[in-house]
């Protein structure tokens, strides 16, 4: 394999490299974190594997085209752009998701919440993965800021 092409094997190497969340998470329990801690490795591990996505789809790109810097903009532009389209979109979703009490609602709301960010990340061309991991942060940081808790599902309580 020594003839492989750069572009092939950062290509490659991005295939094999993301690690699954649910795999951390299952070697993670066995050490018993705390949930703050573990939940932070599962977002860190979503953020490896929407990485791995990016620079696979660069790669595919540099193989394609035969030069790296026609990537690099994308590259850029894809990742900033994600996060801050996951952002626009949390504050978006704040204001309904603080007002649902009702587990059942709240579990439907957060459904169509994630798989409404997904189709406008695809959409524009960004990182979906990206782009729900920054919408999921930034409402957990939101509602950790206002003092609301969430049910586990994603609704609003109550003052804790």
């Amino acid at each position: 394999m020594p003839d492989i092409p750069w572009a092939a094997a950062v290509a490659l190497g991005a295939i094999v490299a993301p690690t699954d969340a649910s795999a951390a998470t299952a070697v993670l329990r066995v050490l018993r974190p705390s949930h703050r801690v573990l939940v932070i490795l599962e977002e860190e591990s979503l953020f490896n594997d929407a990485s791995a996505l990016l620079i696979y789809r660069a790669a595919v790109g540099v193989a394609a085209s035969g030069t790296v810097m026609s990537q690099v903009p994308f590259l850029l532009f894809a990742g900033m752009a994600s996060v801050f389209v996951g952002i626009a979109l949390a504050r978006l979703y704040l204001p309904i998701g603080l007002r649902i009490g009702e587990l059942g609602a709240a579990i439907l709301m957060q459904f169509l919440a994630v798989f409404l960010v997904w189709m406008i990340a695809d959409a524009l061309h960004l990182s979906a993965v990206i782009t729900i991991s920054a919408t999921t942060l930034f409402t957990m940081w939101k509602k950790n800021w206002t003092g609301r808790r969430f049910t586990h599902c994603g609704g609003a309580g109550g003052p804790e």
